[in-house]
Protein backbone atom coordinates (compact mmCIF):
# COMPACT_ATOMS: atom_id res chain seq x y z
CA UNK A 1 0.00 0.00 0.00
CA UNK A 2 1.37 3.40 -0.90
CA UNK A 3 1.87 6.07 1.71
CA UNK A 4 -0.24 9.00 0.42
CA UNK A 5 -1.63 7.74 -2.85
CA UNK A 6 -4.84 5.81 -2.47
CA UNK A 7 -5.50 6.68 1.17
CA UNK A 8 -8.93 5.11 0.65
CA UNK A 9 -8.45 2.93 3.68
CA UNK A 10 -8.95 5.94 5.95
CA UNK A 11 -12.43 6.54 7.32
CA UNK A 12 -13.20 10.22 6.90
CA UNK A 13 -16.09 11.37 9.09
CA UNK A 14 -17.59 14.70 8.13
CA UNK A 15 -17.50 17.56 10.61
CA UNK A 16 -20.80 18.74 12.03
CA UNK A 17 -21.65 22.45 11.78
CA UNK A 18 -20.23 24.20 14.84
CA UNK A 19 -18.16 21.20 15.97
CA UNK A 20 -14.95 22.00 17.82
CA UNK A 21 -11.66 21.16 16.12
CA UNK A 22 -10.37 18.94 18.93
CA UNK A 23 -13.56 16.89 19.04
CA UNK A 24 -13.52 16.36 15.27
CA UNK A 25 -9.84 15.39 15.26
CA UNK A 26 -10.51 12.83 17.99
CA UNK A 27 -13.53 11.44 16.06
CA UNK A 28 -11.24 10.98 13.06
CA UNK A 29 -8.67 9.19 15.21
CA UNK A 30 -11.28 6.88 16.75
CA UNK A 31 -12.87 6.09 13.37
CA UNK A 32 -9.45 4.93 12.18
CA UNK A 33 -8.34 3.33 15.46
CA UNK A 34 -5.38 5.71 15.65
CA UNK A 35 -3.63 6.84 18.81
CA UNK A 36 -2.17 10.33 18.93
CA UNK A 37 1.22 8.77 18.16
CA UNK A 38 -0.25 6.81 15.25
CA UNK A 39 -1.84 9.91 13.74
CA UNK A 40 1.37 11.89 14.25
CA UNK A 41 3.34 9.23 12.37
CA UNK A 42 0.76 9.04 9.59
CA UNK A 43 0.79 12.77 8.92
CA UNK A 44 4.49 13.17 9.76
CA UNK A 45 4.05 15.65 12.58
CA UNK A 46 5.13 15.75 16.21
CA UNK A 47 2.89 14.03 18.73
CA UNK A 48 3.28 17.04 21.05
CA UNK A 49 1.70 19.30 18.41
CA UNK A 50 -1.34 17.05 18.18
CA UNK A 51 -1.57 16.78 21.96
CA UNK A 52 -1.92 20.54 22.42
CA UNK A 53 -4.47 20.75 19.60
CA UNK A 54 -6.78 18.55 21.68
CA UNK A 55 -6.54 21.02 24.60
CA UNK A 56 -8.01 24.32 23.39
CA UNK A 57 -6.90 26.23 26.50
CA UNK A 58 -3.27 25.66 25.45
CA UNK A 59 -3.93 28.20 22.67
CA UNK A 60 -1.51 26.59 20.22
CA UNK A 61 -3.68 25.84 17.19
CA UNK A 62 -2.23 24.32 14.05
CA UNK A 63 -0.66 26.79 11.64
CA UNK A 64 -1.75 27.09 8.01
CA UNK A 65 0.83 24.60 6.75
CA UNK A 66 -0.23 22.03 9.34
CA UNK A 67 -3.88 22.60 8.43
CA UNK A 68 -2.98 21.95 4.78
CA UNK A 69 -1.45 18.59 5.70
CA UNK A 70 -4.41 17.68 7.91
CA UNK A 71 -6.83 18.72 5.21
CA UNK A 72 -5.32 16.18 2.83
CA UNK A 73 -5.83 13.30 5.26
CA UNK A 74 -9.10 14.40 6.84
CA UNK A 75 -10.64 15.26 3.45
CA UNK A 76 -11.92 18.54 4.90
CA UNK A 77 -11.12 21.94 3.33
CA UNK A 78 -8.57 24.08 5.17
CA UNK A 79 -11.18 26.84 5.51
CA UNK A 80 -13.55 24.47 7.31
CA UNK A 81 -10.81 23.30 9.67
CA UNK A 82 -9.87 26.93 10.39
CA UNK A 83 -13.47 27.77 11.26
CA UNK A 84 -13.52 24.91 13.77
CA UNK A 85 -10.70 26.49 15.79
CA UNK A 86 -11.38 29.05 18.53
CA UNK A 87 -10.83 32.55 17.16
CA UNK A 88 -7.56 34.15 18.22
CA UNK A 89 -7.96 36.74 20.94
CA UNK A 90 -11.20 35.39 22.36
CA UNK A 91 -11.10 34.31 25.98
CA UNK A 92 -11.87 30.64 26.51
CA UNK A 93 -13.67 29.05 29.42
CA UNK A 94 -11.10 26.62 30.80
CA UNK A 95 -13.47 23.88 31.94
CA UNK A 96 -15.28 21.72 29.41
CA UNK A 97 -18.99 22.54 29.05
CA UNK A 98 -21.94 21.15 27.17
CA UNK A 99 -25.64 21.35 26.52
CA UNK A 100 -27.18 17.90 26.89
CA UNK A 101 -30.12 18.79 24.64
CA UNK A 102 -27.78 19.90 21.83
CA UNK A 103 -25.68 16.78 22.31
CA UNK A 104 -28.82 14.71 21.84
CA UNK A 105 -29.39 16.39 18.46
CA UNK A 106 -25.74 16.29 17.34
CA UNK A 107 -23.39 14.13 19.44
CA UNK A 108 -20.43 16.51 19.24
CA UNK A 109 -18.74 19.21 21.29
CA UNK A 110 -19.68 22.65 19.99
CA UNK A 111 -16.96 25.26 19.50
CA UNK A 112 -19.16 27.99 20.98
CA UNK A 113 -19.28 26.19 24.35
CA UNK A 114 -15.56 26.97 24.78
CA UNK A 115 -16.01 30.73 24.82
CA UNK A 116 -15.88 32.47 28.20
CA UNK A 117 -18.73 34.72 27.10
CA UNK A 118 -21.03 31.76 26.40
CA UNK A 119 -22.87 30.74 29.56
CA UNK A 120 -26.06 29.36 28.06
CA UNK A 121 -27.35 27.43 25.11
CA UNK A 122 -28.94 29.96 22.78
CA UNK A 123 -31.00 27.23 21.11
CA UNK A 124 -32.57 25.62 24.18
CA UNK A 125 -32.23 28.59 26.57
CA UNK A 126 -30.56 26.39 29.17
CA UNK A 127 -27.45 27.00 31.27
CA UNK A 128 -24.43 25.04 30.07
CA UNK A 129 -23.16 22.24 32.28
CA UNK A 130 -19.52 21.96 33.34
CA UNK A 131 -19.99 19.06 35.75
CA UNK A 132 -22.10 15.94 35.72
CA UNK A 133 -25.41 16.67 37.48
CA UNK A 134 -25.47 13.09 38.73
CA UNK A 135 -22.15 12.95 40.57
CA UNK A 136 -20.45 16.35 40.22
CA UNK A 137 -17.49 15.10 38.18
CA UNK A 138 -15.98 17.66 35.80
CA UNK A 139 -16.21 16.74 32.13
CA UNK A 140 -13.16 15.40 30.35
CA UNK A 141 -11.67 17.16 27.36
CA UNK A 142 -13.97 16.86 24.32
CA UNK A 143 -11.30 14.79 22.56
CA UNK A 144 -11.92 12.08 25.18
CA UNK A 145 -15.70 11.95 24.66
CA UNK A 146 -15.90 8.50 23.21
CA UNK A 147 -19.06 7.19 24.85
CA UNK A 148 -21.02 10.42 25.42
CA UNK A 149 -21.43 9.90 29.13
CA UNK A 150 -19.93 10.71 32.51
CA UNK A 151 -16.84 8.62 33.10
CA UNK A 152 -17.69 8.18 36.78
CA UNK A 153 -21.45 7.50 37.08
CA UNK A 154 -22.21 6.75 33.39
CA UNK A 155 -25.03 9.28 33.13
CA UNK A 156 -25.35 10.04 29.42
CA UNK A 157 -24.79 13.56 28.13
CA UNK A 158 -28.26 13.40 26.58
CA UNK A 159 -29.89 12.56 29.94
CA UNK A 160 -27.97 15.45 31.51
CA UNK A 161 -30.12 17.78 29.43
CA UNK A 162 -33.00 16.95 31.78
CA UNK A 163 -31.01 18.48 34.66
CA UNK A 164 -30.06 21.74 32.97
CA UNK A 165 -31.53 24.89 34.45
CA UNK A 166 -33.54 27.22 32.23
CA UNK A 167 -32.01 30.63 31.64
CA UNK A 168 -33.77 33.43 33.47
CA UNK A 169 -34.97 36.00 30.94
CA UNK A 170 -35.13 39.54 32.33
Amino acid sequence: MREKEGMGWLFTPSPYPGESFEHFLARFRRANRLSLQGLAELIKMKKNDLTVWEVPSKRKPPNYQQLMVLSGYLKVPVETLSQMLPAQGLQLYLRTRLCGKCYGEKPVHQKIWQLATTTKCEIHLLELLSTCPGCGTEFRLPAKWELGQCERCWLSFVEMGNYQKPVKIN
